[in-house]
């Protein structure tokens, strides 16, 4: 008696290794799919304040010769996600901007999702702000 339950008890064990091989992949992709979405959701949010941050400071220094640079300038300091060289910047109206002018900065910078190496979507990820010269 104690024979046939060691027998089952060892056919059992295979089982729960053919099912644990099943499952393994496919919680890989779900584990991995979440921390890839969680960095894009950081690059995002790095590039929403990166820049609210350039548009803010654009719009305090009016007195300077060209303020539209230092909006640009004021993204590119405080970017921490992404390299300068894949950063666009567009900065409007030109200057010189008067009090009470609304100034636009718009950034945008390519993306990748990738899991497990493959790529499943590229774009581009975009942020605006819009802020009222003082």
């Amino acid at each position: 008696m104690t024979r046939l339950a060691d027998i089952q008890r060892s056919c059992e064990r295979g089982q729960a290794m053919v099912e644990f091989a099943l499952i393994v992949p496919v919680l890989f992709l779900l584990i991995f799919g979440i921390v890839q979405t969680g960095l894009l959701f950081g690059k995002q949010l790095d590039l929403k304040s990166a820049t609210r941050d350039g548009a803010r400071r654009g719009a305090v220094s009016v007195t300077n010769a060209n303020p539209a640079t230092v909006a640009r300038q004021g993204v590119l300091r405080s970017i921490t996600l992404t390299k300068d060289s894949d950063l666009t910047v567009v900065v409007t109206p030109p200057s010189p901007w008067n009090h009470g002018d609304q100034v636009t900065v718009r950034s945008t910078t390519p993306y990748t999702y990738k899991i497990m190496g493959v790529t499943l979507w590229t774009g581009n990820l975009h942020a605006e702000s819009k802020i009222r010269v003082e």
